[in-house]
């Protein structure tokens, strides 16, 4: 082959290459959604729940943030305090109930709180200082347990008295175990009471 055929060879070659290149570039800059489609796919594969992905709060209104600042909740001497509206009547009295007595038969304290938001904080820093705002327990000991969930993460807090029971470890598999299979099936109150079941067992 001569010189001159291999340099117009190449040429073609490249010519060939940047038509392409261009082809892509002008479809991405137009935004076609066939090709936008298989991006939005692999995003939605990323979520999972067992992550401590970021809440969507685009729907939000100023109060429906400003009512989960830890600064601003009380449990109000109840086990239960369901802010986020996860629980259905009928099992918040079942879990109050069962809380109540668990409490008045050991002197441990399981508390459970539901936020909406946790106002940009991560749920370990925001179930801590309710845990130790709240100073679950009882009088003189640090006994207490707080089970902190929003609509998809949920988290144990627990006192340092309990921790030779019930480690952190031991804690971990219990949410995957009992909680996490309900919250992924937006049946939060069910892994709620069943998690409970697990802990109580655990730390009589």
């Amino acid at each position: 082959m001569s010189a001159r055929k291999l340099i117009y060879l190449i040429l073609g070659v490249l010519f060939l290459v940047s038509i392409i290149l261009s082809v892509f570039i002008f479809f991405d800059f137009l935004k076609i959604p066939f090709l936008s489609k298989e991006k939005n796919s692999l995003n939605n594969q990323q979520e999972d729940f067992l992550k401590k992905e970021e809440i969507d709060q685009s729907e939000s209104s100023p109060d429906y943030v400003e009512n989960t600042y830890i600064e601003s909740i009380d449990n109000n001497g109840k086990m239960v305090t369901d802010l986020a509206e996860l629980i259905p009547e009928k099992k918040e009295q079942e879990i109050e109930e069962k809380l109540n007595t668990y409490t008045t038969e050991t002197t441990n304290v399981i508390n459970v709180l539901t936020v909406k938001s946790l106002s940009d904080e991560t749920i370990e820093s925001y179930a801590n200082k309710i845990f130790n705002r709240w100073k679950i327990g009882a009088e003189g000991k640090n006994n207490g347990i707080l089970i902190l969930a929003t609509h998809s993460q949920v988290r144990i807090e627990i006192g340092l008295d309990l921790e030779t029971k019930l480690t952190n470890e031991l804690a971990s598999e219990i949410l995957a175990k009992d909680f996490i299979p309900y919250f992924k099936e937006n049946d939060i109150s069910e892994g709620i009471i069943k998690g409970i079941d697990s802990l109580i067992e655990h730390i009589k």
